[in-house]
């Protein structure tokens, strides 16, 4: 009897896309601006910079922008006492579903 390996062929992994930002200009109550993401999250403009970058911030992360380029630049869990963060993180990554995501728990675990 033979025993081989063959490559699974694989059929339904379905690409990231890349986040994209859309600013609505009194998107808030308030008619202030407000940025929302394609992957679901709005932010507000937390600063602007001297440079005049602006840094927009939602209850977990923020996002830098320069001109038409956005970046996440933080992934923040506030007010947690110590002892919670590193269980909230593994939390977070257990229910984590994306490349992106994983990517940055990736990241953190090197550092």
């Amino acid at each position: 009897m033979e025993n081989t390996l063959h490559d699974a062929t694989v059929t339904d992994i379905m690409p990231t896309a890349p986040v994209t930002y859309t600013i609505a200009d009194s998107g808030t109550e308030k008619g202030k601006p407000k940025l929302a993401s394609s992957d679901g999250h709005s932010f507000v403009v937390k600063r602007q910079l001297k440079s005049g970058d602006v840094v927009w911030r939602s209850c977990t992360a923020s996002v830098k922008q320069s001109g038409d380029v956005f970046t996440l630049i933080t992934f923040e869990l506030p007010l947690l006492p110590v002892d919670d963060i590193r269980p909230a993180f593994v939390t977070l990554r257990t229910k984590s579903d994306t490349d992106t995501t994983d990517q940055y728990f990736d990241y953190l675990g090197r550092t």
